[in-house]
């Protein structure tokens, strides 16, 4: 694919921050929730509509695949 090599994927293990069961409609998507804050990250990228309406749960944004790159990647490429 186009551009596949042009990316560096970065990884670590990360625990999980307690989360309210009501913090998302699906319980299957909490665990998402929960490692997105033990990991410190901002961003979560799915398609999932239950993780989608999720976004701004404790300032983690939730994006669409396409939304993701239009908005990070491809900011990235300007700089």
């Amino acid at each position: 694919a186009p551009g596949t090599g042009s990316r560096r994927v970065r990884g670590e293990m990360t625990g999980s921050a307690p989360i309210p069961t009501d913090a998302c409609e699906d319980p299957d998507d909490i665990k998402f929730l929960a490692c997105a804050l033990g990991g410190k990250t901002k961003i979560i990228v799915s398609g999932d509509r239950h993780l989608l309406k999720a976004s701004g749960f404790r300032g983690i944004q939730a994006l669409k695949p396409r939304e993701f790159v239009d908005a990070c990647l491809n900011r990235k490429q300007e700089d």
